[in-house]
């Protein structure tokens, strides 16, 4: 039996329970929220503030995401070194510098704090692979693997900070057949 069911086995992170759960009620007394706060704050105005407003930020990091991942599949398969010139670097760029503006924009609530600081997280990582790209080329493979690092570090990243009730969500295609190369 698990001593500490709000918390999840397989990924040690909190899990999302329903009001009431018999696990919320076994949280250590070092808990300084009460379910009351917690419950209080889900249906706040300024939750919802924060969510709506957090939320171009995240799209924009997203599609960043995406694009400097889709460039990862010419960098590894292309002998050009100075990608920076390629519309979806120049794209990724503008987007990004939107998204750092959106994130320094925001006025950050108490318990909300780690998501923000998620998604600035994710902002650096991708302003770090987004740099190797444009400033300093792709010449070794060492480059590769630290832009790939970093695009790696911020998916996770990014997955985390996802949130379905301000349509902050993303794909996951880590159970799909594509995924391990299996055929259908």
């Amino acid at each position: 039996m698990n001593e500490r069911p709000w918390i999840n086995a397989m990924e040690g992170q909190a899990r999302i329970h329903r009001l009431g759960c018999d696990a919320l009620k076994q949280v250590p007394s070092t808990a300084k929220v009460t379910d009351e706060a917690v419950l209080a704050f889900q249906t706040s105005d300024e939750l919802m503030a924060y969510g709506l407003a957090v939320r171009p930020a995240y799209e924009l990091l997203k599609r960043v995401l995406g694009q400097l991942s889709g460039m990862m599949v010419l960098i590894y398969g292309s002998r050009r070194q100075d990608l920076s010139d390629l519309e979806p670097v120049v794209r990724a760029g503008e987007q990004l510098a939107q998204a750092h503006d959106h994130l320094r924009a925001l006025r950050v609530p108490p318990l909300v704090r780690r998501h923000y600081e998620r998604m600035s997280a994710v902002a650096e990582q991708l302003s770090h692979a987004l740099d190797l790209i444009r400033c300093r080329g792709v010449r070794t493979d060492s480059d590769k693997e630290r832009i790939h690092q970093h695009l790696k570090t911020a998916r996770p990243l990014l997955l985390k900070a996802s949130d379905s009730r301000f349509a902050m969500t993303m794909t996951d295609f880590s159970a799909a057949c594509c995924s391990c190369g299996a055929s259908a």
